[in-house]
């Protein structure tokens, strides 16, 4: 999107890398169309909460555009939250830009300010289907 904010679909760490601190990780269950005031105001809540993280540890003029990022969310949360029930929204925050991700089961609530993005929960939802290798040893051979 040209606005400032991607929806992702795959976990690549490589858009985060050049991210300037302070970054802001949030996580909000979501519970489809029938729930959607209520996850407005959950996600109005953590936005808050992150916020005041934010005044505790950096400057305001340090967290300008990641304020104005979390408000630009906040007003087209319908738009991007997805509609499915049980999921979760992960919404990652820098000054300068915000990436979302639709996850198929429940992380969080959760809100997170500082110097890195808090994946952790995101983790889960792209190892199934990855390819792993086991490496075997002994004192005489390997294999993998």
């Amino acid at each position: 999107m040209e606005d400032g904010i991607s929806v992702l679909a795959d976990f690549d760490s490589a858009l985060f890398e050049h991210e300037e601190p302070p970054l802001v990780s949030l996580y909000l269950p979501t519970h489809g169309r029938a729930g959607a005031e209520e996850d407005r105001i959950r996600f109005k809540g953590l936005v808050e909460e992150a916020r005041g993280k934010l005044a505790q540890e950096f400057a305001h003029r340090e967290h300008t555009g990641v304020d104005a990022r979390l408000d630009e969310v906040a007003a087209r949360l319908e738009e991007l939250a997805s509609p499915v029930p049980g999921g979760s929204l992960a919404v990652l925050v820098g000054n300068d830009r915000a990436y979302l991700y639709q996850l198929g089961y429940v992380a969080g609530p959760l809100a997170f300010a500082g110097e890195r993005f808090y994946v952790r929960p995101l983790l889960k939802n792209f190892s199934f289907g990855s390819r792993y290798f086991l490496l075997g040893l002994s004192a005489d051979r390997f294999a993998f």
